[in-house]
């Protein structure tokens, strides 16, 4: 079997890579349109987040600093404002929205959604793709040192912004 893990980024998709490969289980991290030929044979791992504030500011964040992981833990401050708070959103959800099709319109042998934040409170729900060892999932240089609220300048103003227009288009956390 192929698997294949779908997502926009900055959705936890390392910690499933890092469960499949540190399983000797080859994986395909795919933030992109692509489609194997052969969808039949390759589990479809859709891979999101949950919170739609904490998806925009993880982007925002990274968009400053370059860094996916590993991380150089500093301490900094970033500027931003809601237009590219809300762009981030729109991106991640153009994507979510994307591969929920791509999900639906071709015959997988298995479709398993994972959100991030339920792999960060039980790191066994991996073993809905799966039932290999979740204690290989986790690396520490791999996790985000940045704290939003004390990363990003006017954290709160722009909190509440962002959840009055998340709330005003219908965008509901999942």
């Amino acid at each position: 079997m192929k698997y294949i893990i779908k997502t926009p980024g900055r959705t936890g998709s390392h910690i499933i890579t890092s469960y499949l490969r540190n399983n000797n289980i080859d994986c395909k991290h795919c933030q992109e349109l692509w489609i194997p030929n052969d969808p039949s044979n390759w589990i479809f791992i859709n891979n999101k987040r949950r919170n739609w504030w904490n998806m925009a500011c993880s982007r925002v964040i990274t968009s400053y600093t370059k860094e996916y992981g590993p991380y150089t833990s500093r301490n900094i401050k970033v500027e931003t404002d809601i237009e590219s708070l809300i762009d981030s959103a729109g991106y991640a959800k153009n994507w979510y929205d994307t591969f929920d099709m791509q999900s639906k319109q071709f015959q997988w042998h298995k479709v398993v959604t994972i959100y991030y934040e339920d792999m960060l409170e039980n790191i066994n729900v991996l073993t809905a793709i799966g039932e290999w060892n979740t204690n290989l999932a986790l690396t520490q240089k791999m996790s985000s040192p940045y704290t939003f609220k004390d990363t990003i300048v006017d954290y709160n103003k722009l909190k509440l912004q962002f959840l009055e227009w998340q709330y005003n288009i219908g965008l509901l956390d999942e």
